[in-house]
């Protein structure tokens, strides 16, 4: 497809960080991030490391969320995809990771201290969705000046967040069986009005690849895995899963043992995928 003729990308893993020791400035819970339970947690951390020093001079952009996939991939496609030089920060979703968050949290001069975040240079980005739209403009994956273009694709990047949050709810939910038939029959309706929507495609916009493609490619993906032959009912959003599939840029990754072994959810969802 025109545009999408990008050399591959290297990211650079890292799940350490550098520095002195800081002290938390106030009690940390998994729930400041990911909006999980914490019952399965410790209430407060420890010390941990402080990553501001190393942020000083020319640094590669950094993008930082935890090890899983979540609601901090898709940044990450949009990445791997550009053929920028990165750095892959991820944060253990355990013990030694929140205690490394929550010193880190307050010392790296964040306006609105959250996970994910993306630094660029003198510019720090947090929101998953802020730091979506920050790359895309970066890359040129905007749906550009057309207003009725521009309203498509932030009308299916919040219907894609809600998908995504309604699947989260499930996942976490301790009435899991006895909700799922509910979550399946009212995903599915809501599937087939956004696959009318997106239309033939074979993208949002047709023939132009953004950003909100990527959002959909990721948030139905995890909900494929859970649901498969639900999702298989819409057709036109199989098509446009399977051209990101085929973007050229991104088939070291969907040949990697990072895609086949990342999991969803944290491992106490009742589904990790």
């Amino acid at each position: 497809k025109q545009g999408h003729g990008r050399r591959g990308v290297k990211a650079v893993v890292s799940t350490q960080s550098t520095g002195t020791q800081s002290t938390v400035p106030r009690p940390f819970l998994p729930r400041d991030c990911l909006m999980f339970p914490t019952s399965q947690h410790p209430t407060a951390i420890r010390q941990g490391c402080n990553l501001g020093s190393s942020l000083t001079g020319k640094m590669t952009l950094t993008y930082c969320y935890w090890d899983l996939r979540a609601l901090g991939e898709i940044p990450r496609y949009l990445l791997r995809y550009s053929g920028q030089d990165w750095k892959n920060d991820r944060i253990p979703f355990n013990d030694s990771g929140f205690s490394r968050w929550g010193a880190e949290k307050f010392a790296m001069g964040l306006d609105l201290p959250n996970l994910p975040y993306l630094i660029d240079g003198d510019i720090k980005v947090t929101q998953s969705v802020a730091v979506i739209r920050y790359l895309a403009r970066k890359f040129g994956l905007m749906p550009g000046d057309d207003e009725k273009d521009i309203v498509k694709c932030e009308m299916i990047e919040q219907e894609a967040v809600d998908l995504r949050l309604a699947f989260q709810k499930l996942c976490l939910d301790d009435k899991f069986e006895e909700n799922k038939q509910a979550y399946l029959e009212k995903m599915e309706e809501k599937m087939g009005i956004l696959d009318t929507y997106i239309g033939k495609g074979p993208f949002v916009l047709g023939e132009k690849l953004t950003y909100v493609d990527f959002m959909v490619f990721e948030y139905v993906s995890q909900i494929r895995k859970f649901a498969p032959k639900q999702v298989e009912k819409s057709g036109n959003i199989v098509r446009l899963l399977l051209h990101i599939r085929e973007l050229p840029q991104l088939q070291a990754f969907f040949n990697s043992e990072e895609f086949k072994t990342v999991p969803i959810n944290p491992s106490f969802a009742k589904f990790i995928g």
